[in-house]
């Protein structure tokens, strides 16, 4: 995956104290359940304030069981582009055919991690980045395992408010499949931006902006 710094042009212009959580995805064992945990256990010394959560791509299967560990304390969810599992379903099961096949049959034959190419990293993830930021990406990329993608996961809770982002120029997750995702949430907020999948990188501006927004809701 990208890692927790695509976040940073985000995180300083942001209205409230923001953590961004690098997640263990090239780990053995790095199931959505453990990569929950670590989000908790990296909330443990911010207090017991509420708090609104920010899930981007893979990260919207860690929507559910955040939701069941934080309780109360979640006040909002802002899905940037992600990936939206129905309940008991997982990331590569909420892909549509043939993707999910493809995307399966690799993982069963690359257990210990798969990292894409570069030609299909450009591709996908840096259609609108400038040059330097794309060789960060590139330079940054890790591999992932298949733990992360096969698990299955609680649905999102259809009592926390919520927000989506549809990028109308991303080519990981198109804008056809946001769309999908979108319908699995009850009455969310909707906002829109003009960019490709790391809108972190290329509409930092906006990405803030609609945080923000929900910050001061």
């Amino acid at each position: 995956g990208t890692g927790a710094w695509v976040w940073d042009r985000v995180t300083e212009k942001l209205s409230l104290p923001a953590l961004p959580v690098e997640m263990p995805l090239g780990e053995e064992g790095a199931t959505p359940q453990w990569c929950a945990d670590v989000v908790m256990k990296a909330l443990s010394d911010r207090g017991d304030g509420s708090i609104i959560l920010v899930l981007h791509s893979w990260a919207g299967v860690l929507s559910g069981l955040l939701a069941d560990r934080l309780g109360s304390r979640l006040s909002h969810v802002v899905y940037l582009s992600a990936v939206i599992p129905r309940e008991n379903g997982s990331f590569v099961d909420a892909l549509p055919v043939p993707q999910r096949w493809i995307l399966r049959h690799l993982c069963k034959g690359n257990q210990q991690g798969m990292r894409p190419t570069d030609a299909m990293i450009e591709r996908e993830y840096c259609n609108d980045l400038t040059a330097d930021d794309s060789q960060l990406v590139l330079e940054r990329f890790t591999a992932q395992r298949a733990e992360p993608l096969l698990t299955r996961v609680p649905g999102p809770s259809a009592e926390v408010p919520s927000t989506y982002i549809t990028l109308s120029r991303d080519q990981s997750v198109p804008p056809s499949w946001q769309r999908r995702y979108l319908r699995r949430l009850t009455n969310p907020a909707r906002a829109a931006a003009d960019a490709g999948h790391l809108a972190m990188l290329s509409q930092a501006d906006e990405v803030a902006r609609v945080i923000n927004d929900v910050a001061g809701s």
